[in-house]
């Protein structure tokens, strides 16, 4: 009954053309229905991958434990890129977000490493004991003290960035003149 009330209302058109019709319609409707692609699913990013190594109270020599903490930071550059992951481990989390064609080759590529350097933030901080000026650049020495160790490990000079922070970026609030451990560090940022 339906076909035939379409029929008269659409007047003398043949039903190849009506089924032609209804199945635009369909497929219209279909394609505003569709999830639109968002920029984090066409431009994936990979998470920064970072360390933190800590100093002695007005110091900015690399002890035992901030020695092995660079090592990991140099091997995780050496280890091919920012997630430190394999190209098989990378393309599957690309599947995962499911990525495909040049989407997902960009998307390895960035995952293992392999688009370019790897850029390593170096960012030294301090406590709060001490003027601003003197901390400004006890956080630079310690930076510095970082990449020189990094480049020990073979780490490119040139893929460093070095910056000091003073008593600017307090991972532990504290007040001032506050010799607080956690405060005295130098952050490692694999990007």
């Amino acid at each position: 009954m339906f076909v035939i009330t379409l029929f008269f209302f659409f007047g003398g058109y043949t039903m190849k053309k009506l089924v032609a019709a209804v199945a635009a319609l369909g497929f219209v409707a279909a394609c505003d229905d569709a999830p639109m692609a968002t920029g984090a699913a066409t431009n994936p990013t990979v998470a920064p991958k970072s360390y933190m190594v800590f100093f002695d109270f007005d110091r900015s020599n690399i002890t035992t434990q901030a020695a092995a903490t660079i090592k990991q930071a140099a091997a995780g550059v050496k280890a091919g890129g920012v997630a430190g992951m394999s190209s098989d481990a990378c393309t599957a989390e690309g599947r995962k977000q499911q990525l495909s064609g040049e989407a997902l080759v960009a998307f390895v590529a960035r995952c293992t490493g392999s688009a370019g350097a790897t850029r390593i933030g170096v960012t030294g901080h301090t406590d709060t004991s001490g003027s601003a000026a003197y901390n400004m650049a006890l956080s630079l020495r310690r930076a510095a003290a970082v990449k020189d160790a990094l480049v020990r490990e073979g780490v490119a000079a040139a893929a460093i960035a070095v910056t000091g922070r003073g008593e600017t970026a307090l991972l532990v609030q504290t007040g001032d003149n506050v010799k607080e451990p956690q405060n005295r560090r130098v952050e490692i940022v694999l990007q």
